[in-house]
């Protein structure tokens, strides 16, 4: 005869719906981290514009912003740094651990194979055009603005 004990059962299932709900609260912008290598780019594509980027030791890794919503972490030397992009406001976007690695030495760059030219497409579809956006890019204790033109 199988007996079940619903009590032990129900507690379980009750303590394991508990933490699924503790982890599903965590913010979706919790440390991250990324990885890059020595003389290498990590690109990050943004859903929204950036006003604040800190790399906080530019000798690690640094930062190239191409647009509000376009920056590549650039591996510099081996180490580990933090990242952070603040969006409108303030609000946290990514926060990072960038861990620079060396690359390998030995590896020896092979000359890309010829691509035939791409079809041409169609110009995208005009955009609303907005004023100029600012990203304020801080490396250490030094900051830079950059303005870009109206997007």
């Amino acid at each position: 005869m199988v007996t079940l004990n619903l009590g032990k059962t129900f507690t379980s299932l009750a303590a394991a719906s508990a933490l699924v709900v503790c982890f599903a609260s965590l913010p979706a912008n919790a440390l991250e981290t990324i990885n890059v290598k020595v003389n290498m780019a990590y690109l990050i594509q943004l859903d929204e514009n950036a006003d604040v980027v800190l790399i906080a030791n530019p000798a690690i890794a640094d930062v190239a912003v191409e647009s509000p919503s376009t920056i590549f972490v650039l591996g510099k030397k081996p180490g580990k740094t933090s990242l952070f992009i603040l969006g409108a406001g303030g609000v946290e976007i990514i926060r990072a651990e960038v861990v620079v690695t060396a690359g390998d030495a030995a590896m020896e760059v092979e000359a890309a194979p010829e691509v035939e030219a791409a079809p041409e497409v169609e110009a995208a579809p005009e955009v609303e055009k907005t004023g100029p956006t600012t990203v304020n890019v801080y490396r250490s204790s030094n900051t830079e603005t950059i303005e870009f033109p109206q997007q």
